[in-house]
């Protein structure tokens, strides 16, 4: 009975994982087509610029001039950053160096100094707010593919849970899968972890492709959080070398398709996680309507069931991680005394 228990909850913590697992890679790979780091600098710097209006038209409109600059903007400048393709895209800039910002706001600003100082003075303090407001961006994607998610797989998880307690074959099915979940699950969280946009990987492809000036690459810092740094470091690295403005253009070529890559991979893993929930038939669209309307009557209790497996799928990947990696762990546990305890029951029916 316990082990049965234990299945159940194994079993459950599978499909969880799985579903948040495609809401997290789905949120990166939405964070980085839309570049909603580079929209929430934009909104921020807009409302530093004209904290009064909390960012109106005029401050956005600088804002967007300012992340469109020369000094700034070294990678992917738009001719116009006020056309409709410009603000769809969004800013390619994550970050602005206070230093830069001041420099390039006295030349583009009609401002006097006093007024410079203190918008960059603001600016220096906004890290955290900065940091919080990216943070509540991302929870409301992550709530919208939750939402997405079960409503297209028409998953209620009350009437999950009853599948795996009353069909052991489903059952056992899907706790087989725990182990190969688990370990996709940890590659899935490294490479997310691990992801340094641009940077590192950047500058260990153009080593790769360009042997000769490996040291020159190593020796760029990293450790930036300015795009435009890295390309002016380089710059001055190899200044003087005939292939100059070719590599630099290559260079951040390879910083925007590393992005890219990125974002492919996460779609990767999301169809991924898709592929081993069709394993346990669980697959998009699988009910049809009647899953929310049948025979005139609206199935307030599916919708309700599924609201509730968008709540817990909400609850985050490393939520179901660890609670399906300690139900593993406590099910090896019992695993020796439930096989005892068979042994005996045998040994007491045989004569």
């Amino acid at each position: 009975m316990l082990m049965d228990i234990v299945g159940i909850v194994i079993a459950f913590s599978v499909v969880m994982l799985l579903l948040s697992l495609m809401v997290t890679t789905l949120g990166q790979a939405t964070q980085a087509a839309l570049r909603l780091r580079g929209r929430n600098l934009k909104k921020v710097l807009g409302v530093v610029l004209d904290p009064e209006l909390q960012g109106g038209p005029a401050s956005r409109s600088l804002a967007a001039d300012i992340l469109n600059d020369d000094e700034i903007a070294s990678i992917d400048k738009v001719p116009n950053p006020h056309s409709s393709v410009a603000k769809m895209r969004g800013p390619a800039v994550s970050w602005v160096d206070p230093d830069k910002l001041q420099e390039v706001l006295t030349r583009v600003s009609d401002s006097d100094s006093q007024s410079v100082e203190s918008v960059v003075s603001r600016f220096r303090g906004v890290d955290k707010h900065l940091s919080k407001r990216f943070t509540f961006i991302m929870r409301l994607v992550a709530v919208f593919w939750a939402l997405v998610i079960a409503a297209l797989f028409q998953l209620s998880a009350p009437k999950l849970i009853q599948q795996l307690s009353t069909d052991p074959v489903l059952r056992e099915k899907t706790v087989a899968l725990a182990p190969d979940v688990l370990r996709f699950a940890e590659d899935t969280n490294r490479m997310i972890a691990e992801y340094q946009p641009m940077f590192d990987n950047a500058l260990k492809i153009m080593a790769e492709r360009h042997p000769d000036l490996a040291s020159d690459f190593a020796a760029v810092d990293t450790a930036t959080p300015y795009v435009g740094d890295v390309s002016e470091e380089l710059s001055d690295i190899i200044d003087g070398d005939e292939n100059q403005d070719q590599i630099l253009a290559e260079l951040e070529d390879v910083m925007y398709s590393d992005v890219r890559r990125h974002r492919d991979e996460m779609l990767q893993r999301a169809a991924e996680s898709q592929r081993y929930l069709s394993l346990i038939d669980i697959t998009p669209y699988r009910y049809g309507s009647s899953f929310y309307y049948s025979q005139g009557v609206i199935q307030f209790a599916n919708i309700l069931g599924m609201l509730m497996t968008m709540v817990l799928i909400t609850l985050g990947g490393h939520f179901w991680f660890n609670i399906l990696k300690t139900a593993v762990s406590f099910r090896d546990l019992l695993a020796p005394t439930s096989a005892e305890s068979k042994t005996t029951e045998s040994d007491g029916i045989n004569p």
